[in-house]
């Protein structure tokens, strides 16, 4: 995160667009560490297609930074989708990072980063959902997994 918050500030022509959610007091930080211009652009929860009519509706600018706070995978999603649609801007997936950083959000402890079980940490929260969502990606796994289409698992 440092080497992106140095690049900002060689490059204070671009403009930063951050896609989803951006609490005040993450805004109030970035300010404070840039003086690029920031732009904010919520994004709808649920279904692709209403992020996708959302992500088509926003004018995007030439060498424009766009930095996406979704949660993974549906970040990388949409910025494949954006890139495909805008060369000229670049795209940093950050998730809850700024929110981390801020101090918004608390990061998981050491220990459960140490045996990669930060997603039990994060289920203290919006626990229905992530817990929805776990089940689906772990049913898209098994089936990707068994059809042969997943290949980075050794």
């Amino acid at each position: 995160f440092n080497n992106f918050l140095k690049y900002l500030k060689i490059n204070k022509k671009n403009s930063i667009l951050i896609l989803g959610n951006f609490p005040k007091i993450s805004e109030k930080w970035l300010k404070s560490k840039i003086k690029n211009k920031i732009l904010h652009q919520n994004l709808p929860y649920g279904e692709m297609s209403k992020l996708y009519s959302k992500i088509n509706r926003i004018n995007f600018k030439k060498n424009q930074i766009v930095v996406i706070t979704l949660p993974t995978p549906k970040q990388e999603i949409i910025a494949n989708y954006i890139s495909s649609k805008n060369i000229n801007c670049k795209i940093i997936c950050l998730g809850g990072s700024l929110n981390m950083l801020s101090g918004h959000e608390m990061p998981a402890p050491e220990i459960m980063n140490k045996f990669y079980l930060e997603w039990l940490w994060r289920l203290r929260y919006d626990t229905s959902r992530r817990i929805l969502r776990l089940i689906i990606s772990f049913f898209y796994f098994i089936v990707s997994f068994f059809s042969g289409k997943t290949k980075y698992l050794y």
